[in-house]
């Protein structure tokens, strides 16, 4: 740590990090317009979309399918939110779109 090496690792992370959120979200909106809209967010590992029905479905079926999410409604006390949070902090960027793709192919199926 003396030597810069760690403030070397968090700044190209920062980057990753930065990179990947802006692809998920960008893809969110492109794919899933008017079914999920992406919260604002400008720090953190996850992205969370907020959505006008019940997403419990796509994540029971997301999860069978090999794509990894979670309900927005799980992490909130009061009033349950609808919506989707996406972890990208362990996802390499080239596996966020086709993970997106599966999701949108079991939405067009009914998952929702």
């Amino acid at each position: 740590m003396a030597e810069g090496g760690f403030a070397r690792h968090v700044r190209r992370m920062r980057k990753v990090y930065r990179d990947r959120h802006e692809l998920l979200s960008r893809l969110l909106v492109r794919d899933f317009a008017g079914v999920l809209t992406p919260l604002p967010s400008t720090a953190g590992l996850h992205l969370s979309a907020a959505s006008a029905f019940d997403t419990g479905s796509w994540v029971r079926r997301a999860r069978h399918h090999g794509v990894r999410l979670y309900s927005l409604g799980d992490f909130g006390a009061g009033e349950r939110r609808h919506g989707l949070v996406f972890g990208y902090g362990a996802v390499a960027a080239e596996r966020i779109e086709p993970g997106l793709a599966r999701l949108r192919s079991l939405a067009d199926r009914g998952a929702g």
